[in-house]
């Protein structure tokens, strides 16, 4: 096992891991069966606590997740087919909260580009919560004074939301109720304007 290396040292999951490898190469053993109830007990607690860290499965409720989620799909279709009745004769209203495209995609988490000056850019879309975490990141080489406005959008390009400045090589994490009491089913459209007359920039947008 290399001593004590494997579990102090390495990813999280991975000190986990050589925990329960541990067990396994203790085996059948009758003479270290008390070290390996310890060993068992040890894993068990850190699995859990691992699981509900990150809402993962356990070994022992796989099962359920899985009903649960199934469940929660049917709730999505009935619900689906409510809002098609209930907006027959305006079949846009409802693709609000039935993207189909992006909840089938594997989304993106990062997004980078280079932009020139007075350049708007629709760099991405998402539904998000008030309180969901993003980063923006702005490098120019140019010795003038570049910044960026990000804004959360309700169309494609736009710019209907509080604006956010952003300094140049100065990284803004925030939240996104900085960008106002906003319709959060809509307004999902990140919008980035670079304001320089010249100048070109690198930026970088991340979701978290």
């Amino acid at each position: 096992m290399g001593g004590r290396k494997k579990f102090n040292e390495g990813a999280i999951d991975d000190r986990i891991q050589a925990v329960d490898s541990f067990s396994e190469r203790i085996g059948d053993d009758p003479n270290p069966a008390t070290i390996k109830l310890e060993v068992d007990a040890t894993y068990i607690g850190l699995s859990n606590a691992r699981n509900a860290q990150t809402g993962g499965k356990g070994k022992n409720d796989s099962t359920d997740a899985e009903t649960t989620g199934n469940d929660c799909m049917d709730l999505q279709f009935g619900d689906c087919g409510i809002l098609m009745n209930k907006f027959l004769k305006t079949p846009l209203l409802p693709e609000r909260f039935f993207d189909r495209q992006l909840l089938s995609s594997n989304l993106q988490m990062k997004f980078t580009a280079t932009m020139k000056g007075v350049e708007i850019k629709a760099l991405s879309q998402r539904s998000v919560l008030a309180d969901d975490e993003f980063r923006f990141t702005l490098n120019s080489d140019g010795t003038g004074v570049v910044t960026a406005t990000l804004y959360l959008s309700s169309t494609e390009g736009g710019m209907d939301s509080n604006p956010i400045l952003i300094m140049n090589h100065l990284e803004h994490k925030g939240v996104f109720e900085e960008f106002g009491d906003l319709d959060l089913s809509i307004h999902r459209h990140i919008t980035v304007v670079i304001n320089s007359l010249k100048k070109p920039a690198k930026i970088l947008f991340q979701y978290y």
